[in-house]
């Protein structure tokens, strides 16, 4: 059995003895010299196992099954990846808690982008919800931002699907098995992702493994490791959208949160963490400047006059209104609107709450 195979097959064995969590079973893992001889002669050749730990791993050895359950693995789209794999990402590694071994299906490049930015919310969004999970997906897009997300109803959704139809990349980190179908509702984004060449599907359980709810806050660790920031759109207090963000706060990353009414149950989580401890994020600027990510520098796409006319004018003042390209130019406002939706769908500008700026 190859050295791969080996760790992959007693990572199975450990993480599925009752009794013993990820951490004891990662320890048992490094302190183990021959794994593969361990796996073939079962556990009591574990010499730093407790007589406990002994007993769980003997009722859960049953090396035919596990054999069985990698073949088909290996069978299958789906890639193992484990810590010690060049593929495996930097920042997994860096926590205090990673996982074991990796599921992944679609871009694999993806696992270990340069800009993951993590947008997570409610799965009951408001219109406003939506327009702002919109807006701050397409500007982290522009920015070459890989959009990170759990692939949940709402918000994440949402977060997902902008981002492929701005052509960007998305990746999304599951709380069951690769090839459970979870949630049904998103069957056809799921397929949307992986159809795509910038789409990622992420898991640490094992293909066959059901959405257990206790699962999910694993997820909601790995959503926030993998990123470099966290954007949190709209969530209630007790959600597992602010597990993500309070792992992520533990895990040293920056979270940012949109603030919302007072009297919205939506945004009661958001305002929490802003006045305690996330940042406020009230235009995508606020996002790129902390992070530090400048927009690619690309050629400009040929123009109007009149288009050129008004991209000057953000280009000198910045930060304008519909009254202010009225005033500037004479023009009524109705041609300022056809010429700035001109400058909006070449990406080179950006309106954010009737306030136009340069994308």
């Amino acid at each position: 059995m190859a050295k791969f195979n080996a760790y992959a097959a007693c990572a199975l064995w450990f993480e599925n003895a009752k009794g013993i969590n990820r951490a004891q079973a990662r320890n048992l893992l490094e302190g183990c010299d021959d794994l593969e001889a361990i796996f073939m002669d079962g556990p009591e050749r574990i010499s730093i196992a407790t007589p406990d730990q002994r007993l769980a791993l003997q009722r859960a050895y049953k090396p035919d099954d596990i054999i069985q359950r990698l073949v088909q693995v290996d069978k299958s789209a789906v890639k193992m990846i484990i810590p010690a794999d060049p593929l495996f990402p930097v920042r997994l590694n860096e926590l205090e808690d990673p996982p074991l071994m990796l599921y992944a299906r679609g871009n694999l490049e993806l696992l270990n982008h340069p800009r993951p930015l993590a947008v997570v919310g409610t799965r009951h969004p408001t219109q406003y919800g939506m327009k702002v999970t919109k807006m701050l997906t397409q500007a982290a897009v522009e920015h070459s931002a890989l959009i990170v997300s759990g692939l949940a109803v709402g918000v994440d959704a949402l977060a997902h699907e902008t981002a492929l139809d701005q052509e960007g990349a998305t990746l999304a980190v599951l709380g069951c098995g690769l090839d459970v179908n979870y949630p049904s509702a998103n069957a056809g984004l799921r397929k949307r992702i992986l159809s795509s060449a910038e789409g990622l599907l992420l898991s640490e359980k094992p293909p066959g493994t059901p959405a257990y709810p206790a699962f999910f806050p694993d997820r909601n660790r790995l959503i926030s490791g993998l990123s470099a920031g966290i954007v949190v759109v709209e969530a209630v207090i007790k959600s597992g959208t602010m597990s993500t963000a309070l792992h992520g706060i533990q895990q040293g990353r920056e979270v940012f949160a949109v603030p919302g009414n007072i009297d919205a149950p939506q945004s009661a989580g958001t305002n929490y963490l802003i006045q305690n401890m996330a940042q406020i994020l009230t235009t995508p600027d606020d996002l790129f400047v902390r992070l530090d990510w400048r927009l690619p520098k690309r050629k400009r796409p040929q123009l109007s006059a009149d288009a050129g006319q008004l991209l000057s004018l953000v280009e000198r003042y910045g930060d304008m209104t519909i009254d202010d390209f009225v005033d500037a130019t004479g023009w009524p406002a109705g041609k300022c609107y056809e010429f700035l939706s001109e400058l909006e769908i070449k990406r080179l500008i950006r309106c954010w709450f009737g306030r136009y700026n340069l994308n």
